[in-house]
């Protein structure tokens, strides 16, 4: 029989029980007997337990990024026996390769720290239950209810005495603190210092968004003055979505920076003045004439004046704005 298997196939070929041992072909994933490993650590344990036959325990301990992402996933999915994650895996007193702390303690005591296990998902369960969102309250007792679900399976398989969990008592208990905890945070006074809190706090970003707002409209001038070299993202694009223009010399620059030869662009506002005057609209094809300007060309223009330029697009404003500036529109 072959040993060396794809990473992939050799949690499948171990989960038959068809040969003793394999590895995968860098050997990071192997197995002997029922015993799983991911490098030199056992991760997982086919038991035969006493009601429910095979039975697999995948520890709950974290590792590496390849063993809780890879190898512990490909167990899970390759086993069609009912499988517990836990702490404690049942080896047997000495496993060929690595070593585990449940091999120096009884059976019974390996059992105790399993179903300890569960409880504490449980406690943790509910405790989250306490503190969370209203949202998440029902997601947190279904955790819960789940722990103490294979709590129980895993006390049937193994015929252990079943622990005792008062869900009913324990569940009300959650309801109940939520309510008394809502009740003590919705008192007149809490609710007026919630609400003048956030008075405060929308006061603030108001503040905030005013300076900000201030500090961008001096950027903007600085920028059309060619004080800055770049402008806040905050003012990169008009009201309506379009790029800015301004004048340096003999060449037009953008807001997104692109720059072009001055003459073309005075060419194309030329051309978008006569469509918004006609109300047509332009569309290049092939049948078009192109309009180049510096190393883009033109793809449309609109009959309100806005026009597409690359990834450009620019509103009629800001145009009128440029070509006004640049001396080809007269100012009203």
């Amino acid at each position: 029989m072959p040993k060396v298997f794809a990473n992939a196939q050799v949690a499948h070929v171990w989960a038959q029980l068809t040969q003793n041992d394999g590895r995968s072909h860098n050997g990071n994933a192997s197995f002997e007997g029922r015993v799983f490993y991911s490098y030199s650590t056992p991760i997982a344990h086919i038991v035969d337990s006493p009601a429910r036959g095979n039975v697999v325990l995948v520890t709950s301990e974290s590792f590496s990024a390849t063993t809780n992402g890879k190898h512990k996933p490909a167990v899970r999915s390759a086993v069609r026996y009912r499988y517990f994650s836990v702490p404690a895996l049942l080896l047997p007193a000495h496993t060929s390769r690595g070593w585990s702390s449940s091999n120096f303690v009884s059976v019974e005591h390996q059992h105790a720290a399993n179903l300890a296990h569960f409880r504490a998902i449980y406690d943790a369960a509910l405790l989250s239950a306490r503190r969370c969102s209203d949202a998440r309250v029902d997601g947190h007792i279904q955790h819960a209810s789940r722990a103490v679900h294979d709590a129980a399976e895993y006390s049937a398989a193994f015929e252990l005495p079943a622990p005792v969990y008062d869900t009913h008592t324990d569940y009300a208990a959650v309801r109940a603190f939520r309510a008394e905890r809502e009740a003590r945070n919705n008192t007149p006074a809490k609710v007026a210092a919630r609400e003048r809190a956030a008075a405060n706090r929308e006061a603030r970003e108001a503040a905030a968004t005013a300076r900000a707002i201030a500090e961008n409209a001096t950027a903007l001038d600085d920028w059309r003055a060619g004080l800055r070299r770049w402008l806040p993202f905050e003012v990169r694009h008009d009201a309506k979505g379009g790029a800015l223009i301004r004048i340096d010399g003999d060449v037009l620059q953008t807001s997104l920076g692109a720059e072009v030869p001055l003459s073309h662009a005075i060419r194309i506002f030329e051309v978008v003045r006569r469509c918004k005057e006609a109300g047509e609209a332009w569309e290049r094809n092939s049948a078009s004439p192109a309009h180049r300007v510096g190393h883009f060309s033109v793809d449309a223009i609109n009959a309100d004046g806005s026009f597409i330029a690359g990834c450009h697009r620019f509103n009629w404003p800001e145009v009128e704005r440029a070509a006004i500036a640049a001396g080809v529109f007269q100012a009203d």
